[in-house]
């Protein structure tokens, strides 16, 4: 009968590089949706700052980026 040698030490290597490559992805993917949301965010602003250069009312403008008036009118 043939036994193999189990090392507990190996399988916490396997676990910690798991771990590690699990949470290297999820920092990734929460960058991404981070940026993303950001780059939304200014798109949004340059396009109510653009829409209030031509004269369009704050309203109409709050309606279609979704920004508040507020913010609209700091711009």
């Amino acid at each position: 009968m043939l036994f193999t040698e189990y090392n507990l030490e190996d399988d916490k290597q396997v676990s910690y590089e798991e771990g590690m490559i699990d949470g290297i992805a999820k920092g990734i993917a929460e960058g991404k949706a981070e940026g993303i949301a950001e780059g939304e965010a200014k798109g949004k602003v340059e396009t109510a700052r653009g829409m209030k250069a031509d004269g369009l009312d704050v309203a109409l403008i709050a309606k279609y980026t979704g920004l508040s008036m507020t913010e609209i009118e700091n711009l």
